[in-house]
């Protein structure tokens, strides 16, 4: 499709539901103990409520572990390294992020935001929860490459948090669940809320002409159809979390595939070639776009779909 009316109409809507108010999604800070979704508009579904509820103490915990390189095996990387608050915890504009070693990760960095709302964690849904999805980078080979006990064993011959965790979680000896307690904490209050599109329906702002028409484009079946897959609905996250192959590469030869997706997981071959449907909040901050970071632009990715 060529540059055309529609397009931009499209481009502006993504754009109205992706900008925040300042770059990378609003990092709402600490909350006092208690309930963190008390802190999103109303047309936001409540966040589901977490046995590991933030606090104050906690989420400053997890951030300073999320900062720290001593989770990775040369400590020179750590969570932060690949999940940058400016690019909205993507590690954009990066195709591919980096580990320990400068060995290439094999799929696009995904952001980090809303997570509590996402059943599912990673392009291939291989974590349930936030804490679960913490241990994942820190061991694996081509992120942090670090073993658990010696991450756990680091971790405790450090005085500074040996202070902080007793101050979290009491006289539990820490380990590696309280560490991944400790981020998903932090990870948290990673929250976007405050876009165009969420301000417009909270009567703060009315949208452009052209933002309300890419708005109905993308939930018109002879339109984007964007919908169809990135729903908005009461959650207002944009993205199903499905797991859909959506055409990337050839559907009819499924043994061509270089990365499998979803089929590594459920070991299906219907699953073959799937991959989370993620949100579309903050694109203007996360590309490259899909699971292989091979589109540079949303006008790439709009040429595609048509």
């Amino acid at each position: 499709m060529k540059l055309s009316y529609l397009m931009l109409a499209l481009v502006a809507s993504l754009l109205a539901i992706c900008y925040t108010c300042s770059p990378g999604p609003q990092t709402a800070g600490v909350w006092p103990q208690g309930y963190i979704a008390d802190t999103l508009p109303n047309h936001f579904r409540k966040m589901p409520i977490s046995d590991n509820e933030p606090t104050k103490e906690g989420v400053a915990l997890g951030r300073f572990l999320f900062y720290d390189p001593i989770l990775s095996r040369d400590s020179t990387i750590s969570c932060a390294t690949c999940h940058r608050q400016e690019a909205a915890f993507s590690d954009g504009p990066k195709r591919f992020s980096e580990g320990t070693d400068d060995v290439r990760a094999k799929r696009n960095t995904l952001p980090l935001f809303n997570l509590a709302m996402m059943p599912k964690l990673f392009w291939d849904g291989k974590a349930s929860s936030i804490e679960e999805q913490v241990f994942h980078p820190v061991s694996a080979h081509d992120e942090m490459n670090l073993d658990w006990d010696t991450a756990v064993e680091r971790v405790r011959k450090e005085p500074f948090y040996a202070d902080q965790f007793a101050a979290v979680f009491g006289p539990l000896a820490i380990d590696s669940q309280l560490i991944a307690r400790a981020i998903a904490q932090f990870e948290r209050t990673l929250l976007s809320y405050r876009s165009r599109f969420d301000r417009a329906l909270q009567r703060e702002i009315k949208l452009t002409e052209q933002e309300l028409e890419g708005i109905r484009l993308m939930g018109e079946h002879a339109g984007g159809d964007c919908g169809h897959c990135h729903s908005g609905g009461p959650n207002s996250t944009f993205g199903s979390f499905e797991f859909r192959n959506n055409g990337l590469d050839d559907f009819q030869n499924p043994e061509q595939y270089k990365d499998r997706g979803r089929a590594d997981i459920t070991r299906l071959d219907s699953d073959i070639g799937k991959f989370k449907v993620p949100s579309l909040r903050n694109l203007a901050f996360t590309a490259p776009y899909m699971h292989d970071g091979r589109f540079n632009t949303l006008m790439e990715v709009l040429d595609f779909y048509s």
